[in-house]
């Protein structure tokens, strides 16, 4: 579980910096909170 978590978070943060604009970097980060908010549950 925490391999997976550190894979998410590792591609997300590619992503985001791949991201360059501030509307999809607000985006991503709403998408990327929502994520972790889904593995909290899932852990739990």
């Amino acid at each position: 579980m925490l391999l997976y978590m550190m894979m998410t978070t590792t591609t997300t943060m590619r992503m985001m910096m791949m991201m360059t604009t501030r509307t999809t970097t607000m985006r991503m980060m709403m998408m990327m909170m929502m994520m972790m908010m889904m593995m909290m549950m899932m852990m739990m």
